[in-house]
């Protein structure tokens, strides 16, 4: 009696444990591969359990006009309250608008007024500025939307700082963020 009872208990076990093992479909689109799941999602009540992602625009970063404008790799971007966006590359800054066209390009590098080595954070100010930060120079460069250079800062840093950023406060401070190289 004991080994039927244990025999019906395991088979019970074992068809609850099987999942469906519906097929995943795999196919392409516009070059992408995308993963069709066919399970019901989950869902709480009274909440979306579904979403749509919506292509509104697109950059392409391998496009033939942006490599001879001198793009190369981006390092950081921001988007102002127009909507236009700034990609920072590693001497310039790009600026494309709303739709993703491209609008200008300034920066340049160097080591004097509006130049840089290598800016890795930047932040487009609601006071229309655009600010960049060179963590290796520990400054702040200031460009008018526009790409005019206004100005430049630098501040010191108690000890060496690893995996800093900076952020300028709408107060006109800077919050700087890092952790020391050293912790010990």
């Amino acid at each position: 009696m004991k080994y039927a009872f244990t025999a019906v208990v395991a088979v019970l076990l074992f068809i609850h444990c099987t999942g469906r093992s519906d097929t995943v479909e795999i196919i392409e689109e516009n070059g992408v591969e995308v993963v069709i799941n066919h399970l019901e999602p989950y869902s709480l009540e009274g909440e979306p359990s579904t979403f749509e992602l919506e292509a509104i625009f697109a950059i392409d970063f391998e496009e033939e006009d942006l490599a001879t404008r001198g793009m190369d790799e981006v390092l950081d971007f921001d988007v102002d309250a127009g909507g236009n966006v700034y990609c920072v590359c590693t001497s310039q800054v790009f600026k494309f608008d709303p739709a993703g066209g491209f609008l200008l390009k300034f920066g340049r590098k160097g080591e004097g007024p509006g130049e840089f080595q290598e800016a890795e954070k930047c932040q487009a100010r609601l006071t229309g500025e655009f600010m960049l930060y060179e963590w290796m120079k520990q400054r702040l460069i200031f460009f008018s939307q526009e790409g005019e250079f206004l100005r430049q800062s630098t501040f010191a840093a108690e000890e060496e700082i690893w995996g800093s950023d900076v952020v300028l406060l709408d107060s006109g401070n800077t919050l700087y963020i890092g952790a020391p190289e050293d912790p010990d």
